[in-house]
């Protein structure tokens, strides 16, 4: 099922892969290339992913997309709660140390009051 859905995701037009994922075509491939980047540098020990690399992005952008928790995501995608947030924070970070992708801070997300 996740690999069927990330084949169908690559073989998407531009217009309908934002409108899918959220992104455009280009911030879509540079994810996959971080997060493959990332996994080619890591020494992996112990049991594989539950999902698939191609899924892990799709599950990652699905949930900033969305906004829902991660019991309904887990729920769609047939993993446990814990295996989502998981999936999402390794891919967090995997973006954030490529240094593709910059996630704005706290101070620039922060709406001004008039209390300060």
């Amino acid at each position: 099922m996740t690999a069927l859905m990330d084949e169908e995701a690559r073989q998407l037009n531009g217009t309908a892969v934002r409108r899918r994922t959220g992104v455009d075509p280009e911030t879509f491939a540079q994810i996959e290339a971080a997060i493959h980047d990332r996994e080619a540098n890591t020494r992996t020990s112990g049991r594989p992913p539950a999902l698939p690399m191609g899924a892990h992005r799709l599950l990652t952008l699905e949930c900033w997309q969305e906004d829902r928790t991660f019991f309904p995501l887990g729920q769609a995608w047939r993993r446990h709660e814990t295996t989502v947030l998981r999936t999402v924070v390794r891919v967090k970070d995997a973006l954030r140390q490529s240094g593709r992708c910059s996630l704005p801070g706290k101070k620039t997300l922060r709406i001004p009051t008039r209390w300060g």
